[in-house]
């Protein structure tokens, strides 16, 4: 099969493996060196092709990976696991977006505590994986939409794994190797990390919403705990008591008041 390649992917080598190659369901890598961003990436490629459900790039390394909003995610060649996958939840109308993000969310933290102890990361919302106060992964999906259903969606993930040296702008990151003090390899965990991620997906077709809904707040930092919270300049105490189903934060302060709160309308203080 002859592989489009964009110009911005630079010594690119790109390999196609069958996923009962590996010991992985229906996914296909498409494994690079060097690129801007994996998500970036994953967008050019669909203007060239058609690519099946369930392919993942895997980047060596990124030189301009993204985040939510404006921020970027850094990362040292062949360190950490940065890749995109390609989604598409037609079966799921658009107002039920949120969902695929539980999904998403849950299979990154699956991953991550078949490495680390059960328990000791959360997801905190809407979609990092933080272990303590540090953040050691995040996930950025990208949609593509047709009327009320979606068309495409694209999933990056960036999780550190071996790096041990971050910029000093970064505020607060870790990585498995800081926690543990050990190497992981890297085809392993990429490996497990598809598996965990199939299987979040395919609850998710079967319609185990209520699973979903149930285990993302299991999981997620500050669940039923008191935390303070900022809102613009004012800080508060509060306990999160749901995310609704738009992926709203639902908060209880303290004079039993429930406030929602949209992504990036307020800030958890640690």
């Amino acid at each position: 099969m002859k592989i489009f390649l964009p110009q911005i992917a630079q010594k690119t080598q790109i390999s196609h493996r069958k996923g009962s190659e590996m010991g992985i369901n229906r996914n296909r890598i498409i494994e690079i060196d060097r690129v801007d961003s994996t998500n970036s990436y994953a967008e050019r490629l669909l203007k060239e092709r058609k690519i099946p459900e369930g392919t993942i790039i895997w980047a060596q390394e990124q030189t301009a990976g993204k985040g939510q909003g404006n921020n970027v995610w850094l990362s040292e060649p062949s360190k950490n696991l940065t890749i995109s996958m390609f989604l598409y939840p037609r079966f799921l109308p658009v107002d039920q977006q949120f969902i695929l993000n539980k999904a998403v969310s849950l299979g990154v933290i699956d991953f991550v505590h078949t490495i680390l102890p059960s328990g000791s990361c959360k997801i905190k919302w809407p979609n990092d994986i933080f272990y303590g106060s540090s953040k050691l992964g995040g996930i950025l999906i990208n949609h593509s939409i047709s009327g009320n259903y979606f068309d495409i969606s694209i999933i990056g993930i960036g999780i550190n794994v071996n790096q041990i040296r971050f910029d000093p702008s970064i505020p607060h990151p870790v990585s498995i190797k800081q926690i543990i003090n050990n190497e992981t390899d890297m085809k392993n965990a990429i490996n497990s990390l598809i598996m965990m991620l199939d299987h979040r997906y395919d609850q998710l077709k079967k319609g185990d919403l209520s699973l979903l809904d149930q285990e993302y707040k299991k999981n997620l930092l500050g669940f039923d705990e008191e935390r303070r919270f900022r809102k613009d300049l004012d800080s508060f105490i509060g306990i999160i008591r749901d995310v609704d189903h738009f992926g709203r934060l639902i908060i209880e302060t303290s004079d039993y008041k429930r406030l929602t709160f949209s992504h990036k309308e307020i800030e958890f203080l640690f």
